[in-house]
């Protein structure tokens, strides 16, 4: 009988919130400023953007998803603790884009869809291990793409959508070809607790 092993896979979770009006208004009203290089988007000034009281009833929902994700996908020992480090609001308006990057000093990233044009661009995942098989070597046909010979996978996007992945996940998105501004909220998740494995390699969080 054949049996298919999907050996060290990286965990995404998906899922959706409610986007309420308020959260909407409130976000809205954000200042930015400018990331740089230009057109790789606008930011809020605000970098801990989920400690406003305005956010704290979608912090408690996203805080449960990360609890999920903690408990029981990645099954970390309940002494562990995971909170968000930082949150702000990215704002792609027409023809922004991101590049290719991963989220330094954390542990789990999340982003959170606030407002999804049509054509503003879903965001692409990159195998980080690409570099340490036969696919960059290889230029191998396939008749389709799936998670095991893909070097990249594509997740639609919409409002409402909810991603948590591990912040050394490389991940990027294309040009907003929308006429109309995509809307996310990003965060960093990091961890408090007792990592000692020996004596030697003890790290107190």
């Amino acid at each position: 009988m054949r049996k298919l092993t999907p050996l060290f896979a990286i965990p995404i979770l998906q899922t959706e919130l409610p986007i309420t009006k308020n959260i909407n208004s409130f976000i809205n009203k954000q200042e930015t400023k400018t990331i740089e290089p230009a057109r790789n988007g606008i930011t809020s000034k605000d970098n801990y953007i989920l400690d406003n009281k305005n956010l704290c009833n979608l912090k408690k929902q996203i805080l449960e998803e990360i609890k999920y994700y903690k408990e029981n996908v990645l099954c970390v020992k309940k002494d562990i603790t995971l909170y968000i480090k930082n949150s702000w609001v990215i704002m792609h308006k027409t023809n922004h884009f991101s590049h290719t990057h991963f989220h330094l000093n954390s542990f789990l990233s999340g982003i959170l869809y606030i407002k999804t044009p049509a054509n503003s661009g879903d965001i692409t995942f990159y195998n980080n291990y690409a570099r340490s098989s036969l696919l960059p070597l290889l230029n191998i046909p396939f008749e389709k793409y799936n998670q095991y010979n893909s070097s990249n996978w594509t997740i639609p996007v919409k409002e409402g959508k909810l991603l948590l992945f591990p912040s050394g996940l490389q991940h990027s998105v294309p040009n907003n070809l929308s006429l109309d501004t995509r809307i996310s909220l990003a965060f960093n998740v990091l961890i408090k607790g007792d990592l000692k494995e020996s004596e030697i390699s003890h790290l107190n969080l």
